[in-house]
């Protein structure tokens, strides 16, 4: 036992370390599920460290523990939930006689306010914008005629728009929880 450990010593101190940074990750997971605040764990650390000393040592199919790491398996899902939803946005503007020409506006900024909470976005239309936060999805979106609207998922309601012509509107959605938010929006020149 003691020829294993001293022949594996490198091996178990990068195990635990990796474990320590797994540890990390759920922990963050947990937080932001129960306070519904962005926590960020360190995804992926783990994993490598994991993975480098299940190699290191005599017995390699340790190294898979650093599938535990729920950095890939979050990446995964992420991305195919951005698909979906990009498809979703994209289907609506297409079917509704939305233009789809995605544009960057330059010397302006999108700032989104949910109760009490101000991010500012870089201005861009016909491109969805997603709040981790309380998981809200939009976007700003042009008609035929020039008109500005946000399209907005309303969960149960699905895709709504909303009239966008004035510099600021406001308007309410459902959060992560279900909880009705206050969502304002503005248009800022920088």
């Amino acid at each position: 036992m003691q020829e294993f450990f001293q022949a594996n010593a490198v091996s178990i101190i990068l195990i635990g370390i990796g474990l320590f940074f797994v540890i990390m990750t759920y922990g963050a997971a947990y937080s932001s599920i129960k306070t519904d605040h962005y926590t960020s764990g360190v995804p992926f650390v783990g994993m490598i460290f994991l993975l480098v000393g299940g190699l290191l040592s005599t017995f390699k199919p340790l190294a898979l523990i650093c599938l535990i790491d729920p950095g890939p398996w979050m990446m995964i899902v992420s991305v195919i939930q951005e698909y979906r939803n990009n498809k979703r946005f994209y289907s609506y503007i297409e079917k509704n006689g939305f233009t789809s020409d995605k544009e960057y506006i330059e010397n302006q900024i999108l700032s989104v306010g949910v109760g009490g909470d101000n991010q500012e976005l870089p201005y861009r239309t016909n491109y969805p914008y997603w709040l981790n936060r309380q998981r809200i999805i939009f976007a700003v979106i042009i008609d035929g005629a020039g008109d500005r609207y946000i399209l907005l998922d309303k969960r149960k309601d699905g895709l709504v728009t909303i009239p966008f012509s004035e510099d600021r509107i406001e308007t309410t959605a459902a959060d992560s929880k279900g909880n009705t938010v206050i969502l304002s929006f503005e248009i800022k020149t920088v």
